[in-house]
């Protein structure tokens, strides 16, 4: 089998192959692929030049892991800490797009970045990512475009958090779902006994803790990850997050809206540049970094921190558990809209239209009984009460917390939002 050296992995990403590393061996992944992807292109072209093994073992089952092989076309020169990154074209603005004849040429997404928006250290090296963009503007990104930022984080300290991560996720695949059932069962009963006792606000709480953790398992059902059959775990899917948590799990799963949300939040964690989840500007700024105006590799636009960003961000303190609060409100407005577009969408989709109306019915029998409830409480302002409740107890969900690593990002505590 065919070693590969640095120079030579550098050189065929920048000839536009899409070329990941995986437990010590180098997988060439084919545009036919790349576009197929369950989870997305991004997911994988965030992942161009660097090592995914702890990302793509933890994110895929083992039937899918034995097909990998087909993909494998050599080892690396391995580095006693591993396999020194290289930063994927994407995160400079880089990208592979098809020509008039078929071909695939790079293109400059990056967006210009206002000059009076930098520092003068910032400033200096814009303008030199300008220049060498400009340069290669025809040609495609250069060697420069590859070597990744300096870290704080050595490669010791990487495997631990490596190591750790590996046992956890042990744990949680021996543990199985029959602690999460029984704890759905214990919170639904509460809420249905709490309520037929008129304890409203005790009912309240344990129907937005039941829909809060209902969200974990759907996001496994979502991406397949329990029966590993399509059909069967959509279908769970839609039951509880459709008919019980009024939400569309076609939302953040589905090709191509959100498709790639989800993965790359998982797998580009705390990278400012590429984590869609934590780019909420102009609201908030997770990071300094923010400041200057970035272009996100998700959203491709230019993130601008200008004067009316600066006053909302400067407020975001005050704002932060607000917002929170009503994100469960965001959920459905983004969740509706998505089913909206799709009613119009007449590509041929996996598992065709049965899903798109399978999720309609859901939200429509949700809203039925959701509101039965709150018709049930008697007046409006306690209906009104246990609106506000049930949907504030379930604010946690929108609270993102990971590590972020140079050469993979660990999430040892997350929350899909």
């Amino acid at each position: 089998m065919r070693r590969w050296t640095r120079q030579e992995v550098a050189a065929r990403i920048l000839a536009g192959e899409t070329l990941v590393v995986y437990n010590n061996q180098l997988l060439r992944i084919p545009p036919t692929w790349l576009n197929a992807h369950p989870g997305g292109s991004l997911a994988i072209l965030h992942f161009v030049g660097r090592d995914a093994s702890d990302e793509m073992d933890a994110y895929h089952s083992q039937d899918t892991m034995r097909k990998v092989k087909m993909f494998v076309v050599g080892t690396v020169d391995m580095s006693s800490d591993g396999w020194e990154p290289f930063q994927p074209p994407i995160m400079s603005g880089w990208a592979r797009k098809p020509a008039s004849d078929g071909s695939f040429t790079w293109h400059h997404e990056a967006t210009s970045i206002s000059p009076t928006n930098l520092s003068s250290e910032v400033l200096l090296i814009h303008n030199a990512n300008k220049a060498a963009s400009e340069q290669h503007q025809t040609y495609g990104p250069s060697l420069a475009d590859l070597i990744s930022p300096p870290s704080n984080l050595s490669f010791p300290t990487q495997a631990k958090h490596s190591a750790a991560y590996k046992r956890l996720h042990k744990r949680v695949i021996e543990a199985g779902y029959g602690p999460e059932i029984a704890r759905y069962i214990l919170l639904a009963v509460s809420s249905v006994y709490a309520y037929s006792s008129n304890w409203f606000i005790t009912s309240a709480i344990c129907l937005g803790l039941l829909w809060h953790q209902l969200v974990f398992t759907v996001h496994d059902l979502g991406h397949m990850g329990v029966t590993h059959n399509w059909t069967i775990d959509r279908l769970v899917a839609i039951i509880l997050a459709d008919f019980i948590g009024g939400l569309s799990v076609g939302w953040w799963v589905d090709i191509p809206e959100l498709s790639v949300s989800c993965p790359v939040f998982f797998l580009e964690s705390q990278r400012t540049s590429l984590d869609p989840d934590i780019e909420h500007l102009p609201f908030l700024a997770i990071s300094t970094a923010f400041f200057n105006s970035l272009w996100s590799t998700y959203y491709k636009r230019t993130m601008t921190f200008n004067r009316f960003t600066a006053l909302l961000v400067s407020l975001q303190h005050k704002i932060f558990y607000v917002l929170l609060g009503f994100g469960r409100f965001n959920l459905y407005a983004n969740a509706y809209g998505f089913l909206v577009r799709k009613a119009f969408d007449h590509r041929k989709a996996r598992g065709g239209r049965w899903s798109w109306w399978l999720e309609v019915i859901g939200v429509v029998f949700f809203w039925c009984w959701f509101g039965a409830v709150l018709k049930g409480c008697g007046s409006w302002t306690t209906a009104l009460t246990y609106l506000l409740v049930s949907h504030l107890v379930t604010s946690p969900l929108h609270v993102q917390a990971r590590i972020p690593l140079r050469n993979r990002s660990v999430a040892f505590f997350y929350v899909h939002r």
